[in-house]
C-alpha cells in the first residue's frame, strides 16, 4: 500500500421559509446590533441577510435540506443569525435559531480540545508527556515515541482508522467512556508525530483524561467550566437528551425515493467526540469566547496565553502547506488565515469557521445528508464575497513534472482507514485513482469526483481552478501485504480445485494440506459473500450499511469463522 497526498481528504470533502428571531440564550449586553466590515467596506446587515439568505435557500432546495440555521458573529457581536426550512417537516415545525438543538457531531472534539487547554493553563496537564501518565490503563509502547496529548489533538498518535462501537440506534446499547477507551483500542499503525490519521478512538483517549485528571464526568466538567459560564443553555453532550430541551430537537431527514424520511435519534457510543446537541446562538457565544482569546463578556474559559497558543499551528507535513492548530483544522482561504472543525453524523452536517484576524467566525448546521455540500457552498461564497482574493493566472506544469510525478501514480488508500480488523474490508470502496491527465495534469478521482491539480513547485500541487487547494506529494513505505495475502489465498484454493489428479496416491499430509486449502479457499469465499450482504444491506433510513448501526447475527457468525481458518491455516 502506498500512501500519498496527505492532505487530500480535505481537498475531497468539498470541497422554504425564512424565520428570524432574537437571540435569548445570554444576556442582551452581550450583543448589539451590528454591521459587517470586510476589507475596508461597510456591509449593512441588511445586505448580509440578503446574501445568506439567497445562498441558503437556493442550496438547501438544490441539496434536499429540510432545515439549517446559520449564525455570524464579528468583533464579539452577533451579527447575523437564523433558521431556514424546518425542524420537524411533517407538521412544519420552522428552525428556530435560539431553540432548536442541531446534532453538530465532531464540532463536539472543540470542547474537548478547549477542556484539555484549561486543564495544561492551570497546570494539571502537560500537553508533551506521555498519556500513560493520565491514564488507568497502559497504551502499548509499540514505537518507541509514546503518545501524547499535542499527538491526539493533531490526530497524529498513529492509531488506525476504527469506528467500532461508534454508533448505536438505542440508549441500552451505550456503554460508558471507560468501556469504550479500554474495549475499542486501534492498533498502532504508524509512530506518533507522523502521520495525520483523523482519529475518533483518539478524541475519546482524551476525554477519558480530562476526566481522569479532573475527578468528573466529562458532561459535568464541560457544562460547570464551558457551556454554563458562556450561557450555552441550549447545548448538552448527554443522551438521550435532558427532558427539557428533548422537544427542541430537530429532526435528522433523508431524502429517498423523492420524499423526506425522518431518522431517529443517533447516539454516539464515545458520545464526548460526536454527541454535543446545540443550537445556532449558543454556538455563537463559543466563537466568540475563541475569537476573543477565551473570554465572553465578563467571563473567562481559557487564559488569554492558553486560547493564543490553541489558536498557533502545531502541525503540518510540509512548511509550505496549512496543517492542525491545537484541535482546529488550519485553512488559508482567500488570503486569510482560518481554523475550522466540521462535524458529521449520517443524516447532520456542520461547520465552525474562525476567521482570526478578521475577528469574524460562521457556524452552520443542516439536518439533511446534503448539507456537507451547503456548508462548504456557503462559506466559499462569504469568502469570495467579503473577503475577495486577487484574480490568480493559470498554473502549467512545470518542467520535469512528469518525472516527478511518476511513482505517485496509482491506486490509494486514505490513511483513515483500518487496516487491522474488521472495518478493512470497507476499505476497497474507499480507494483514491491518481493518473496523469495527457496535458500533463495530475487527475484525482474518488467515485465519479475528479479534481484537476498542477504542480507550482517540485512537490507542491495546486488546484486548477482554486489556489486555496493544495497538498504535497509525499510516500510513507508500508506494503500492500494485505491485498497480496487474500490474493495468494484465493488463487492458492483455485489452484487446489482445477490442478489434475496424479495417478500415484498422494502421501496423507499432501492431500490433507490440499483439502485444507480448498477449506480455506471456501471459507473465504462465504466470509466474503456474506459481508457482500451485509454492505450492499443499507439500513432503510439512513442509507447506509447496516453494521456501523448495530451488529445482526451473521456478523458475529462471520467474524468467529475467522478463528476457523486461523486454526486450519496454523
Amino acid at each position: 500500500m502506498k500512501l500519498s497526498i496527505l492532505k487530500l481528504l480535505l481537498a475531497m470533502a468539498l470541497l422554504y421559509n425564512v424565520f428570524s428571531y432574537r437571540l435569548a440564550a445570554a444576556p442582551m449586553s452581550i450583543w448589539a446590533d451590528a454591521s459587517l466590515t470586510i476589507a475596508n467596506v461597510q456591509v449593512g446587515s441588511t445586505e448580509l441577510e440578503a446574501f445568506i439568505d439567497t445562498v441558503m435557500l437556493d442550496d438547501m432546495m438544490i441539496n434536499h435540506v429540510p432545515g439549517a440555521v446559520v449564525s455570524v458573529v464579528k468583533d464579539g457581536q452577533l451579527i447575523f443569525e437564523r433558521g431556514y426550512g424546518y425542524a420537524d417537516y411533517e407538521n412544519r415545525i420552522p428552525v428556530n435559531p435560539d431553540h432548536t438543538l442541531f446534532r453538530v457531531g465532531s464540532i463536539s472534539k472543540l470542547f474537548i480540545w478547549t477542556a484539555v487547554m484549561r486543564l495544561v493553563g492551570r497546570g494539571k496537564l502537560s500537553l508533551g508527556a506521555d498519556v500513560n501518565i493520565y491514564l488507568d490503563f497502559q497504551i502499548p509502547p509499540t514505537y518507541p515515541e509514546p503518545i501524547t496529548m499535542k499527538s491526539l489533538m493533531t490526530h497524529t498518535a498513529g492509531f488506525g482508522g476504527s469506528d467500532q462501537g461508534l454508533f448505536r440506534k438505542r440508549p441500552d446499547e451505550l456503554s460508558s467512556l471507560e468501556q469504550y477507551v479500554k474495549m475499542y483500542m486501534p492498533a498502532r499503525v504508524y509512530p506518533p508525530s507522523k502521520i495525520e490519521i483523523y482519529s475518533n478512538y483518539g478524541a475519546a483517549l482524551a476525554s477519558y483524561i480530562v476526566e481522569c485528571i479532573s475527578g468528573m464526568s466529562f458532561n459535568d466538567y464541560v457544562e460547570k467550566n464551558l457551556l454554563i459560564p458562556l450561557g450555552m443553555t441550549h447545548s448538552t453532550f448527554r443522551q438521550p437528551l435532558p427532558l427539557e430541551l428533548g422537544p427542541d430537537l430537530d429532526n435528522g431527514y433523508n431524502f429517498l425515493q423523492g420524499r423526506y424520511v425522518k431518522a431517529g435519534f443517533e447516539y454516539i457510543v464515545a458520545y464526548r467526540v460526536g454527541s454535543l446537541s446545540s443550537t445556532g446562538a449558543d454556538m455563537a457565544l463559543f466563537m466568540v469566547a475563541h475569537l476573543q482569546n477565551g473570554k465572553l463578556g465578563k467571563c473567562r474559559i481559557l487564559s488569554e496565553q492558553a486560547a493564543k497558543q490553541m489558536h498557533d499551528q502545531l502541525f503540518t507535513h510540509d512548511p509550505r502547506i496549512t496543517g492542525m492548530a491545537y484541535g482546529f483544522y488550519e485553512n488559508n482561504i482567500n488570503g486569510q488565515r482560518v481554523l475550522s472543525h466540521g462535524g458529521g453524523i449520517v443524516l447532520w452536517s456542520s461547520k465552525v469557521y474562525l476567521i482570526l484576524d478578521q475577528n469574524t467566525g460562521l457556524f452552520i448546521s443542516t439536518n439533511g445528508p446534503g448539507g456537507v455540500i451547503t456548508r462548504e457552498v456557503l462559506f466559499k461564497r462569504f469568502m469570495d464575497h467579503y473577503f475577495p482574493s486577487a484574480p490568480s493566472s493559470v498554473q502549467h506544469p512545470t518542467e520535469g513534472f512528469s518525472k516527478r510525478v511518476a511513482p505517485y501514480l496509482g491506486m490509494y488508500y486514505p490513511a483513515v482507514n483500518n487496516f487491522t480488523t474488521f472495518e478493512k474490508l470497507l476499505s476497497g470502496i474507499t480507494m483514491i485513482k491518481v493518473i496523469l491527465y495527457t496535458k500533463g495534469y495530475l487527475v484525482i478521482s474518488q467515485d465519479s469526483q475528479r479534481i484537476q491539480f498542477t504542480e507550482v513547485e517540485p512537490g507542491l500541487m495546486r488546484k486548477i481552478d482554486d489556489t486555496n487547494v493544495e497538498f504535497v506529494l509525499h510516500t510513507v513505505e508500508n506494503g500492500q501485504a494485505y491485498l497480496l495475502l487474500i490474493g495468494t489465498l484465493i488463487s492458492w484454493g483455485i489452484a487446489a480445485l482445477i490442478r489434475p489428479r496424479k495417478r500415484e496416491p498422494s502421501p496423507f499430509l499432501s492431500r490433507l494440506a490440499r483439502w485444507t486449502s480448498i477449506l480455506l479457499a471456501l471459507l473465504l469465499m462465504v466470509i466474503l459473500a456474506g459481508w457482500s450482504s451485509l454492505l450492499i444491506t443499507p439500513d432503510p433510513v439512513f442509507d447506509k450499511p447496516v453494521i456501523p448501526f448495530s451488529r445482526p447475527p451473521l456478523f458475529y457468525a462471520l467474524y468467529r469463522l475467522r478463528y476457523t481458518m486461523s486454526g486450519l491455516a496454523g
